[in-house]
């Protein structure tokens, strides 16, 4: 199954790609749609970069208990992987408290997780953690810590209009086989 991405439309102006052998500096239609007849203005780049760049990547089902994909991109992070069905999410007692059901409430409340237990709230996130994507891989070498992390992006339905969404970075602990919270946003 592919999800096909023709353009992306910030205010009045359609981006979309046009062939690699063309320059960025030019601007070309492939489509059969009139984005100009629309009052649209027309903006285009090679293939190559709209593809990697401005594609919409939708959250991935996983058809099997496979990891494949994720722990080729943990590599990046770590010479020790493990497939992150085996790890645990662990937000701690006093970032729950002090942090997610303070600062980060109203982000809760329209995820419909304001009520959650610290432990439903891990499971969630554990839950979807598998259908998301790894983003902002990092590793931070500071004299006060060191840590591998990385973000993933969660969407929550909601009854009363576009599903939430919420950016959550993890560290990565392959070791112990844990996530822990680092932040929410």
């Amino acid at each position: 199954m592919h999800l096909a991405n023709l353009v992306i439309k910030q205010g009045d102006t359609v981006i979309l790609g046009h062939e690699d052998d063309r320059p960025n500096t030019e601007n070309h239609n492939l489509h059969l749609h009139d984005y100009m007849a629309l009052g649209l203005r027309l903006r285009s780049l090679q293939s190559i970069y709209f593809s990697v760049f401005l594609s919409y990547k939708p959250e991935r089902m996983l058809m099997e208990e496979s990891d494949d994909d994720l722990e080729i991109g943990l590599r990046a992070m770590s010479e020790m992987v493990a497939p992150l069905k085996e790890f645990t999410v662990v937000i701690e007692d006093a970032k729950f408290e002090r942090y997610l059901k303070t600062a980060k409430f109203g982000k809760l409340k329209k995820a419909g997780l304001a009520e959650s237990t610290k432990a439903e709230l891990e499971a969630a996130i554990r839950e979807k953690l598998r259908m998301s994507y790894l983003y902002n891989m990092e590793w931070v070498d500071k004299p006060t810590h060191q840590l591998s992390k990385f973000n993933i992006m969660l969407e929550f339905p909601r009854q009363d209009g576009h599903p939430e969404r919420m950016v959550v970075a993890l560290e990565y602990r392959p070791a112990e086989r844990v996530l822990r919270l680092v932040t929410v946003s």
